[in-house]
């Protein structure tokens, strides 16, 4: 996992962590409900290792593809 993952984990809070894509920061439209909403918002929960923890990303985010999380080949990033 990329050093900088690890230090913006660690200076973002739970608020951050459920209204953005961890990885490209991009804020997601979240209504009073928390739910994310607009059909053209593809995110989902996936869970990292090394913050024992689960994040919102867009699939199209991930470095390998949600592929290789599906096959169980990419390292950093599971399914929540």
């Amino acid at each position: 996992m990329i050093p900088a993952l690890h230090e913006r984990y660690a200076r973002v809070d739970h608020a951050w962590l459920m209204s953005h894509c961890f990885l490209c920061e991009r804020e997601l439209p979240i209504d009073s409900d928390g739910m994310i909403i607009g059909d053209d918002e593809e995110v989902g929960e996936f869970w990292a290792d090394a913050f024992e923890d689960s994040v919102l990303i867009h699939p199209d985010c991930l470095p390998q593809g949600i592929d290789a999380v599906f096959e169980g080949t990419d390292p950093d990033w599971k399914l929540a």
